[in-house]
């Protein structure tokens, strides 16, 4: 026992998240599932943190709103040794997981762990600019009660925004850090992609151009897996807030290498996303989807949403599993069944 302990230890200090890799194998995706339990892969972490500190040399504060095993509260506190850090985890397990992790690098004494909800979390005053990066978790609306729903109706209207009561838990996170930051405060946060398109993300959209001070938005290709339990694209959304810079940074990376290296932007009008119900084809380029297609081979995913629900109405239609290698080709019709799926 006490040589795996060693082992684990070693892996630790090493800069692996043994503890949550072993959260992530006990407890399936579809159980993570209700709490949005998505850990984030450390090239992304390294990538996020590394433009908090591109922007600002030393927060007085880092804050984790979902912060799971500790990837990015551990990252950051190697990159900003003087920061004060706060971490708010929901998960009991998890959150022991995390101060394991804070006391065997070193920096438990300057973690403050909020077991909660982090729409329940205040922060005191404090002098110096606060950082909040993570990865907020992501819940559809259905597993979120009656009550907290209204917290976002209520929140979004402080704001003067139209929130739908069918966005997920993790748009509920930026509006919190909205409250919670004060000018000149700065964020990075992953979140999935969809809410740069659908109706109910426009809330989100809304306050990134405004209060949240929108500076930055890097879109992940489906390939580059930045959700490892989840067939989705993402997106990294950077911000400090209460600026309103007249033109915001788009990128796309086809891998999540990508994002470790320098890469042209493209400088996008606030105005010109402020008018458009859809974000992806700007981040895109605008490019014609015959270009998009022969000139980057695209997957399904970074061109259009793609859903395939289990209850369609079309009960003579099915999608064919290894069971139906024996039917005629006859009997078969070619359908988009993944975002994943390369446009050919």
């Amino acid at each position: 026992m006490a040589r795996q302990v060693e082992r684990v230890r070693q892996a630790i200090v090493g800069g692996a998240d043994p503890l949550g890799d072993a959260f992530c194998r006990l407890r399936t995706a579809a159980a993570r599932r209700p709490t949005g339990a998505v850990y984030t892969p450390h090239n992304i972490v390294t990538a996020m943190v590394g433009w908090i500190a591109a922007k600002h040399c030393q927060p007085a504060r880092v804050v984790d709103p979902g912060a799971g095993s500790g990837r990015f509260i551990a990252k950051a506190a190697e990159v900003f040794p003087l920061s004060e850090l706060v971490a708010v985890e929901f998960d009991p397990l998890a959150a022991l997981m995390l101060r394991a992790n804070a006391n065997t690098l070193g920096f438990g004494e300057r973690l403050r762990l909020f077991v909660g909800d982090y729409r329940d979390l205040s922060l005191p005053p404090i002098r110096g600019t606060t950082a909040f990066i993570g990865n907020p978790p992501h819940v559809r609306h259905h597993g979120i009660d009656a009550a907290r729903k209204t917290w976002l109706s209520d929140t979004a209207a402080s704001l003067g925004i139209n929130a739908s009561q069918m966005a997920g838990l993790h748009i509920r996170f930026f509006f919190k850090t909205a409250l919670l930051g004060r000018d000149g405060d700065l964020g990075c946060f992953i979140t999935a992609a969809e809410c740069l398109d659908v109706n109910y993300g426009a809330a989100l959209r809304r306050l990134f151009l405004g209060r949240l001070g929108g500076a930055e938005i890097r879109s992940l290709a489906a390939a580059a897996s930045a959700f490892p339990d989840i067939a989705t694209t993402a997106a990294i959304a950077c911000f400090r807030i209460g600026t309103d810079a007249p033109t915001l940074h788009l990128r796309h990376a086809r891998t999540d290498a990508e994002l470790m290296r320098p890469a042209p932007v493209r400088a996008v009008a606030r105005a010109s996303l402020a008018q458009s119900e859809r974000w992806t084809p700007l981040i895109l380029g605008g490019t014609t989807k015959a270009t998009t297609w022969s000139a980057t081979r695209a997957v399904l995913g970074d061109l259009f949403r793609v859903h395939r629900g289990q209850v369609t109405g079309a009960n003579r239609v099915w999608i064919a599993g290894p069971r139906a290698a024996d039917l005629p080709p006859r009997y078969l019709l070619p359908a988009v069944t993944r975002a994943r799926e390369d446009v050919r």
